[in-house]
């Protein structure tokens, strides 16, 4: 039998899924959105769907885990060995968290996750993981680094990992849950971000570094 040289990577046919499937969710709800539906948007057959996902569930999550890890994944921080390096850190931190937040396709991930916490926790969880535990376990192994050089006054970590977002989500991030918010554009959210790395070394940072 020869082989089909028009065969699709299963690689691409799941990427076609999970964008028809997020499309057609934001666009019709999940109620509104059948599996035929997703199939008929992304080209391919039933079979071929159910061969990559059992149900419309598994592709929402998955889609969810996709907008999630995108967040997580840029949140390697290095360690600051000054008060300014800890600065242009935190600047950094915020920029990248806000951009890959604040995206429009992730504000909608997240509304998903909500919507479905009930009957579907893991949407929530998968959100929870990728998004504020490990944004916050990152910036928590920054403080306690920045503590143990005398970067900032003693304080607990916790606290400041709570002003520290607190500073720089403002109430940007219930806005744009709720929809009442526009997202931000870059030069805004370079703003953001130095404002609010400026306004926590303002609170935390050690004057006698």
């Amino acid at each position: 039998m020869s082989k089909d040289s028009t065969a699709e990577p299963k690689g691409s046919i799941r990427e076609r899924i999970m964008s028809a499937a997020f499309q057609t969710i934001a666009e019709n709800g999940f109620s509104g959105s059948s599996t035929l539906d997703i199939a008929s948007r992304a080209r391919v057959s039933k079979r071929e769907l159910y061969a990559l996902f059992g149900n419309r569930d598994d592709i929402l999550l998955a889609c969810i885990v996709e907008r999630a890890t995108a967040i997580s994944d840029s949140l390697t921080l290095p360690e600051a060995q000054t008060v300014r390096e800890l600065t242009e850190v935190l600047r950094t931190f915020g920029y990248r968290l806000l951009k890959g937040a604040a995206r429009p396709d992730v504000i909608t991930a997240f509304r998903f996750a909500i919507a479905r916490s009930q009957d579907l926790p893991g949407a929530a969880r998968t959100i929870d993981k990728h998004g504020r535990r490990a944004s916050r376990a990152a910036l928590s192994r920054l403080f306690e680094h920045a503590s143990a050089k005398g970067l900032v006054k003693p304080a607990d970590i916790d606290k400041m990992v709570r002003a520290y977002f607190g500073l720089v989500w403002s109430d940007l991030q219930v806005g744009l849950l709720l929809g009442v918010s526009k997202a931000p554009g870059d030069a805004e959210i370079r703003a953001l971000a130095d404002d609010a790395a400026s306004a926590f070394i303002a609170i935390y940072g050690a004057a006698a570094a």
